[in-house]
């Protein structure tokens, strides 16, 4: 989760910053964003791209004053599958979705 000490961290922002650094991450390829559908999450954004032998997906929303996050990586060989990808991705979601919001920000002095 992405937070801020005071007031909200807005979605753009973080949609921002996960894009950018996928498009100029030195060994990335295949960048794509989308607006998926995330069941009981009114606006969700998703970031995937081949890193190195990774497959890599990124799905964010804005949950209150924070952006939840979930980042998901999976090893790319012959035998590999989207499918499984996919399936990983959206448990990871799952998880997310079911996890506690309330995580305690450390407050600065």
């Amino acid at each position: 989760m992405l937070a801020l000490p005071q007031g909200q961290l807005p979605l753009a922002w973080a949609e921002e910053f996960y894009l950018a650094g996928a498009i100029n991450a030195s060994k990335t390829n295949n960048v794509k964003s989308s607006h998926p559908n995330v069941t009981g999450v009114p606006d969700a954004f998703r970031v995937d791209a081949l890193n190195d032998l990774s497959q890599q997906a990124i799905v964010l929303w804005q949950l209150g004053d924070d952006v939840r996050i979930v980042v998901v990586a999976t090893h790319v060989d012959p035998n590999a599958s989207m499918a499984a990808h996919e399936a990983r991705v959206a448990d990871a979601i799952a998880a997310a979705l079911a996890a506690s919001p309330g995580i305690p920000v450390p407050s600065t002095p």
